[in-house]
């Protein structure tokens, strides 16, 4: 019984003494573990698409398609694709897609997004600006990409 006490002693104190190679190896693991997070962070960070903010030009571009459509309806429909789709996702470059997949897409997300949700989350208005927005940047120059 004095064996056992006296061995629980010594891993107690060895937990306490910073220089014991039981604690180096426990901040070894921690050390490995943080690099590990930090390295994830550091990738996720770097290959997040970076969405170009729409311009005037932009909107009358796309003038014929969407009489009436302005700077501010556009910037609307980024900030909803940004705020519905990353829900779920990682946001697509809208220039990925054509608008005959957009027209496709967008609908089906949006209603998986409200089966998640188990409420509708936005409504047609809603949708149809970014469904918009997507439609503009996917027929942006390509020196505006």
């Amino acid at each position: 019984m004095l064996s056992i006490s006296k061995s629980l002693t010594n891993s107690y104190q060895n937990c306490l003494n910073f220089s014991s190679p039981v604690f180096k190896y426990k901040k070894s693991c921690y050390m490995k573990k943080l690099f590990c997070f930090s390295l994830l962070v550091f990738f996720v960070a770097c290959t997040a698409t970076k969405l170009i903010q729409p311009t005037q030009a932009d909107v009358d571009r796309v003038s014929t398609k969407y009489p009436g459509y302005s700077l501010p309806e556009l910037q609307g429909g980024k900030a909803l694709f940004e705020q519905t789709c990353s829900r779920c996702h990682k946001l697509k470059n809208p220039a990925s897609r054509t608008e005959t997949k957009w027209k496709k897409i967008v609908p089906t997300m949006i209603g998986k997004l409200a089966k998640k949700e188990g409420h509708e989350v936005i409504d047609s208005k809603q949708q149809d600006s970014i469904l918009r927005y997507l439609v503009t940047m996917s027929t942006a120059p390509k020196s505006e990409k």
